[in-house]
């Protein structure tokens, strides 16, 4: 189980607020939601100051969102943004509030996010993810162009998002180039262009499982040619 504090990038409270956190860690990491719970609350009770609210804020919300409360964790989030406003913050409650099916608000906070931090990848990477919800391909391409692909979860949403967008060509020679390189993402990758947010499939399934390896070529079957 990951430590809450992770993605926090700040230094923590001071005095009494700081050892309840790290007990509160240390028992989330160890699976006792329980211990942790009490620690956190006790950590809340201790805090002095803005550094030790806007800190203790974050952290009990992180804790709230990951144990299935995204609605207390907002409220945390507020209060750690109304002290001492961070990226971290923002991206969090951007990501309680997507939990809530609340993508236009959680669109705003990360905006927010990144007017405090214009490159951080966290932030881009949850904005693509919140405008592709919201039918935004393309805000969606712009946050994945700034921030870069890192992984296959982008990849396969950078090939909806051109396929949604009406990049078609685009998106074929990158499901040709990540069926390539990663052969074990075929089923994803099928997934992925076959799924339309506007309605229909984007693709001949048959076709594209084709051109992925995932079924026999016959004389009929031939994936689209680049124009």
């Amino acid at each position: 189980m990951e430590a809450p504090p992770g993605g926090d990038r700040r230094q923590p409270p001071g005095n009494e607020a700081a050892r309840h956190l790290q007990s509160a860690v240390a028992a989330f990491t160890a699976g006792d939601i329980d211990t942790a719970e009490a620690a956190f609350s006790e950590a809340e009770r201790a805090a002095d100051g803005a550094d030790d609210t806007a800190t203790v804020a974050y952290n009990v919300g992180v804790f709230l969102r990951r144990t299935g409360r995204p609605a207390d964790a907002v409220a945390r989030f507020d209060q750690a943004v109304a002290v001492r406003p961070s990226t971290a913050a923002w991206v969090e409650r951007a990501l309680a509030l997507v939990e809530l099916g609340l993508a236009k608000d959680a669109a705003g906070s990360l905006d927010r996010a990144l007017v405090l931090a214009p490159n951080d990848g966290d932030a881009r990477r949850a904005r693509a993810r919140v405008r592709f919800r919201l039918g935004d391909w393309a805000g969606c391409l712009d946050d994945l162009a700034a921030h870069g692909p890192n992984d296959a979860d982008d990849a396969l949403l950078l090939v909806r998002a051109l396929f949604e967008a009406g990049r078609a060509d685009e998106a074929w020679a990158l499901v040709r180039t990540i069926g390539g390189a990663a052969p074990n993402l075929a089923g994803d990758l099928l997934k992925a262009t076959t799924r339309r947010a506007r309605g229909g499939f984007a693709l001949d399934e048959r076709r594209l499982a084709v051109t992925l390896g995932l079924a026999p070529e016959t004389p009929c079957d031939s994936p689209p040619a680049p124009r």
